[in-house]
């Protein structure tokens, strides 16, 4: 009888190897664990990065979007809005 028990507690003891896996186990474990972090943190940095935290594309563009709201919500005037876009437009 002690010895059924024996063998059936090497079966799940997580310590022993892992599902008869050997060392093996542990590393396949550490494995899972470090490819699910990078991916959290990969979609992290990608989060950050789609709500403007860096540089955005679109160039000229973008920067006269920018100034156009800038223009609607009333923090410059016209003829500072005209200024800087014709700014823009030159460099």
């Amino acid at each position: 009888m002690m010895m059924v028990v024996a063998a059936q507690s090497r079966w799940w003891c997580p310590m022993c190897g892992g599902y008869r896996m050997g060392g093996w186990g542990m590393i396949f474990v550490a494995l899972f664990w470090l490819i699910v972090i990078v991916a959290v943190a990969w979609f992290i940095a990608r989060a950050a990065g789609s709500r403007g935290g860096g540089i955005m594309p679109g160039g000229k563009d973008n920067a006269e979007a920018i100034l156009r709201e800038r223009y609607a919500r009333g923090e410059i005037d016209e003829a500072t809005y005209r200024r800087m876009l014709e700014e823009l437009r030159r460099s």
